[in-house]
C-alpha cells in the first residue's frame, strides 16, 4: 500500500478578513499494488477548513480522493497552519502537508478632499487634507490632485503614508482680478472627491484718520 500526495503545501496568498479564499485541492492517490487504508485526517490553524473526505477510508490502487482546504481569515495577519494525514502507506505513513495565508483588512480607497477655507480673497495658502476610507496599506497610497484654475496650484500627488488614513497638502493661492470659482479634485482609481473654492478679489482700500486738522 503506497499513498500519494499531491502537495506538501498550500499557500493561499492575501485574503481580506471574514471573505473566504477561492479552496484549493489536495488530492490522496493510492499509487501501491494494496489497497491503502487512510485512518485520520487532521487539521490545525485558525482560519483553516476541510471538507470533501471522510476518514477512516480505504483506496484501491489507482483510486484517489481529494480534499478541500479552504483560508477565512477572521482578523488580519499572518496564519498558518497544517494538515495531517496518517495511514498505513509503506513509505510516508504520516504526510504533513503545511498550510499559510495573510488576513488583510478591506483595502483602502480614497473617501473625501476637504480644505480649511472654501473661500479665499487675493493670495494665500489653504491647507487641505485626501481622506481614505481606511488605513494605506504598506507603501502607501498614492492620490492624484488637480485643480481647474491656474490661480490655484496644487501638488501632482500626494502620498497616505502606510498605516495613515489621510495626508495633507497646500493649495497655494494667487491674486484675482475678479471673482473666480474654482474646483479641486483629488483621484485614485475609479474614485474622484471634488471640493468647490471660491476666489475673490482684493479690493484696495485706504482709511484716513482724520476729515479736517485745525
Amino acid at each position: 500500500p503506497t499513498l500519494t500526495v499531491s502537495a506538501s503545501s498550500v499557500a493561499f496568498g492575501n485574503v481580506v478578513v471574514n471573505t473566504a479564499a477561492t479552496p484549493q485541492s489536495v488530492t490522496l492517490s493510492s499509487t501501491g499494488t494494496a489497497p491503502v487504508t487512510i485512518n485520520s485526517g487532521t487539521l490545525t490553524g485558525t482560519g483553516f477548513t476541510m471538507s470533501g473526505a471522510t476518514f477512516p477510508a480505504t483506496l484501491n490502487p489507482g483510486q484517489a480522493a481529494t480534499l478541500s482546504v479552504q483560508f477565512d481569515p477572521a482578523v488580519t495577519g499572518t496564519a498558518t497552519g497544517q494538515l495531517t494525514i496518517s495511514s498505513n502507506s509503506s513509505s510516508n505513513s504520516t504526510a504533513l502537508i503545511s498550510l499559510s495565508g495573510t488576513g488583510t483588512s478591506v483595502p483602502a480607497a480614497l473617501s473625501a478632499l476637504s480644505c480649511t477655507s472654501a473661500s479665499m480673497t487675493g493670495s494665500g495658502t489653504d491647507a487641505c487634507t485626501v481622506t481614505l476610507s481606511s488605513a494605506a496599506a504598506t507603501g502607501g497610497f498614492v492620490v492624484s490632485l488637480a485643480s481647474s484654475n491656474a490661480a490655484v496650484e496644487v501638488p501632482a500627488t500626494v502620498t497616505v503614508p502606510a498605516g495613515a488614513a489621510s495626508a495633507g497638502f497646500t493649495a497655494t493661492v494667487s491674486s484675482v482680478g475678479t471673482a473666480q470659482a474654482t474646483n479641486l479634485t483629488a483621484t485614485a482609481g475609479s474614485v474622484v472627491e471634488s471640493f468647490a473654492l471660491q476666489l475673490n478679489a482684493a479690493v484696495p482700500t485706504l482709511t484716513v484718520s482724520a476729515t479736517s486738522v485745525a
